[in-house]
């Protein structure tokens, strides 16, 4: 029941996060590093996050992503403060590190890094993402009344969708998108 999903196309196992096993302790939120799809080894826990549908795919060991890769399909809280990763680097070029981003955050916060992870999932800090985790209640895309945060939160390519009032879903679907610090 966990791959159910809602009317807005949210899987159970994101909405109902401790009946599936999404709010373990901290120390367990690791993505299990020996997971793949089944029959396609390149296809880890980081292809898995990409698109939330790729969570519900089976692996060789017979659990679904969002079971062994909870990190990655962000359905753990971890118990880290709100800043901006060391580790994080455009095209694993280190010159270009959240410091890089920081320069000009409005159109850095976009760049995703080797792995296809947004700067704006990696750098909270820089990208404004700290604070209280809610999703803004009326936002929608530009043109599009019925393109909302649950909409965004389908994909992560609709982080970069421009709102109504201006806003990118990054900064106004904090919730839905998951770029707040410690989710």
């Amino acid at each position: 029941r966990c791959l159910v999903k809602s009317g807005s196309a949210v899987l159970a196992g994101e909405a109902c996060l401790e009946a599936c096993g999404g709010c373990a302790p901290a120390a367990a939120c690791a993505d299990d590093p020996a997971w793949h799809k089944a029959g396609s080894p390149a296809k880890r826990c980081a292809w898995a996050s990409r698109f939330s549908n790729r969570l519900a795919a089976l692996g060789e060991d017979g659990r679904y992503g969002y079971q062994a890769c909870p990190a990655a399909a962000r359905t753990c809280r971890k118990d880290v403060p709100c800043g901006d990763s060391s580790t994080w680097s455009k095209n694993k070029d280190p010159s270009k590190s959240c410091d890089w981003v920081a320069e000009l955050p409005e159109a850095r916060c976009l760049v995703k890094d080797a792995s296809t992870v947004l700067a704006a999932e990696a750098c909270k800090a820089t990208c404004g993402s700290c604070g209280t985790c809610v999703d803004e209640p009326g936002w929608h895309k530009a043109g599009d009344p019925s393109r909302d945060c649950t909409w965004v939160s389908r994909f992560t390519n609709r982080l970069a969708v421009e709102g109504e009032d201006g806003t990118l879903a990054y900064q106004s679907c904090r919730l839905s998108a998951r770029t707040c610090g410690g989710l």
